[in-house]
């Protein structure tokens, strides 16, 4: 019973840790301005017009008979033009991992989203003051945890140090980012703990937490009757004094 009590101990002060991190964290949820740590200070609403001349536009037909392995083809905006976007595996969300290639409408060759691409399509969705800088290709992006496919980071030189994703495949925009969202992004680590950066609360480390308190309740319930067996427990009832 002592190792018990002992064990109880120790894992009541680990629990009770990120108790106070869940309430601190929580309470950051209820004052925080939600738009400000959206990370889309600087993000261009709405979409631009594709131009699609259907004079110099090839079947969807041909990109089919040239690569028969396609399960789905899309039409998308790369910069204003349309091009043809070829799954070669499609997975449930987009964020999900998925093989997937641009092709030109016209003469359905491979399109390929460069460095230089990238920086432009960044800076159309970005309506702030700031330059791009640097511009890196991520096989799997750090700051966006569940998105398991490549990505074009493209870092501008603002006041909150906005980056902006670009799918490296399809061309399209990931997500903004700034220092705000980063910031928010620390709270939500410690609220899920998260500290594998999974992106999910539904971690091993969450499911631990949960057998543990589930222990410390079995425990705490078995001690509390040990020691009222033992006579530990005492209730005394106060008499009240009589009147004469």
């Amino acid at each position: 019973m002592k190792f018990i009590r002992k064990l109880h101990y120790i894992l009541s002060l680990v629990v009770g840790l990120q108790l106070m991190i869940w309430l601190v964290s929580g309470f950051y949820f209820n004052v925080m301005d939600s738009e400000k740590v959206s990370g889309n200070q600087y993000k261009v609403q709405g979409a631009h017009n594709i131009v699609f001349d259907l004079a110099n536009v090839m079947p969807i037909e041909n990109l089919l008979v040239s690569h028969p392995n396609i399960v789905s083809i899309d039409v998308v905006n790369v910069l204003g033009s349309a091009h043809y976007l070829a799954y070669f595996s499609k997975a449930l969300y987009p964020h999900f991992k998925q093989d997937y290639q641009l092709f030109e409408v016209t003469d359905l060759t491979p399109f390929t989203i460069t460095k230089d691409i990238a920086k432009q399509i960044a800076t159309l969705s970005y309506n702030g003051s700031g330059q791009p800088f640097r511009i890196t290709l991520m096989e799997k992006p750090i700051e966006l945890l569940k998105q398991k496919n490549a990505s074009w980071r493209v870092d501008f030189d603002d006041q909150v140090n906005t980056s902006v994703y670009v799918d490296a495949h399809a061309g399209h925009i990931i997500g903004h980012t700034d220092d705000n969202k980063r910031f928010a992004d620390f709270f939500f680590m410690l609220h899920f703990m998260d500290y594998a950066k999974e992106g999910s609360f539904n971690n091993y480390l969450m499911m631990f937490f949960s057998v543990i308190a589930f222990w410390l309740s079995l425990t705490g319930t078995l001690w509390v009757s040990y020691m009222i067996r033992k006579g530990q427990y005492k209730v005394r009832l106060k008499k009240k004094p009589r009147l004469n």
